[in-house]
């Protein structure tokens, strides 16, 4: 890994510490985590092998970003502050879901760099993939998908609090 694929992969994880704290539903929440997964797509994204193995695994990994990024905007906090607009706010389960995924994903390039080449190699030949890049493909997809579904999962609860009724206090507020 160089230096530019730890800095994005910090980047990713570090995503949603910023999300700790309640912020307004916009480019922090939204627009930032796009565009770092436009640039690691744009950076590792050339091609998509499907033979042999190749599209199984990267299909299953796929779908896994997708179900930890889903899981981690349901158990995100999404509400309607009058004065701020739509909020939201990472709960711990939510970080924890999300830095499985990311740290996850990191940890297993780095092994698989290192002293699990072999290993790599072993159960590459035993599910017939073809090359080292089913497994980049799968891991960029891995980490795409856990960004987007996220996103979208926060911008459709975003909307729903938006439409929802003002409570008693935004009333208030507003008069």
């Amino acid at each position: 890994m160089t230096v530019s694929d730890y800095a994005l992969d910090a980047a990713l994880i570090l995503l949603v510490v910023l999300q700790l704290r309640p912020s307004r539903f916009g480019f922090r929440s939204v627009g930032l985590p796009l565009v770092i997964a436009g640039i690691v797509g744009v950076a590792y994204l050339r091609s998509f092998p499907t033979a042999g193995g190749d599209f199984p695994l990267i299909a299953a990994l796929t779908l896994i970003g997708a179900a930890i990024g889903v899981a981690s905007g349901l158990t995100s906090r999404v509400w309607r502050d009058g004065a701020r607009g739509v909020l939201v706010r990472a709960s711990i389960l939510s970080a924890v879901l999300w830095l499985i995924g990311m740290a996850g994903r990191a940890a297993f390039q780095i092994w698989a760099d290192g002293s699990g080449q072999s290993e790599i190699a072993r159960l590459s030949m035993s599910w017939h993939i073809t090359s080292a890049q089913p497994w980049i493909d799968a891991l960029v997809l891995m980490a795409l998908a856990q960004v987007v579904s996220r996103v979208v999962v926060l911008a459709v609860r975003a909307g729903r609090a938006r439409g929802a009724r003002p409570t008693a206090a935004e009333l208030a507020v507003a008069a």
